[in-house]
């Protein structure tokens, strides 16, 4: 299987982003960061029934990303909560 600069691009990005939410930072820290990629994991998945509900939401996102995948990845999809917050955004959209 080829894979594209696209590709490897965003592969790395979200390692990036893996090993940076791993990183040590004091107990207190890490136990808060576990709290919230818990309820960040909650909410995406709950965006994600969302969307199973709502086909013409899911048809939509992919739509758009088709034209703006890379201007939305840069400024949305960056970090957790704001890749949560697209994602959730995109799927409560009322078509």
């Amino acid at each position: 299987m080829l894979i594209t600069a696209y590709e490897r691009k965003f592969v790395g990005r979200y390692k990036r982003l893996a090993e940076k939410s791993k990183q040590p930072r004091g107990k207190e820290v890490n136990m808060n960061n576990e709290r919230k990629f818990d309820e960040l994991a909650h909410e995406f998945a709950e965006a994600i029934r969302m969307f199973a509900e709502k086909p013409d939401n899911i048809d939509n996102f992919e739509s758009y990303l088709s034209y703006h995948f890379d201007a939305w990845m840069e400024k949305y999809a960056y970090d957790p909560e704001s890749l949560t917050s697209e994602v959730k955004h995109f799927a409560a959209l009322e078509i």
